[in-house]
């Protein structure tokens, strides 16, 4: 597993030691990491058609200068 260091603003780490208070996250790692996991998820569709998207022109560039 790789570690990463974030700099957060005092308002989002204030609404996070609210989260942990509140039972809701054990840590701030854990909100992150399910913040991130989230975002992955959410996006992975959008990812991959991006990549389609690139090898399909590039197979088109190929295409043309055959």
């Amino acid at each position: 597993m790789s570690n990463v260091q974030v700099s957060i603003p005092d308002s989002m780490d204030f609404v996070m030691d609210n989260f942990i208070k509140a039972g809701i996250f054990p840590s701030k790692e854990e909100m992150l990491l399910a913040a991130l996991s989230k975002f992955v998820q959410k996006n992975q569709i959008e990812l991959l058609d991006y990549f389609a998207n690139q090898d399909i022109d590039w197979a088109l560039k190929e295409k043309e200068s055959i």
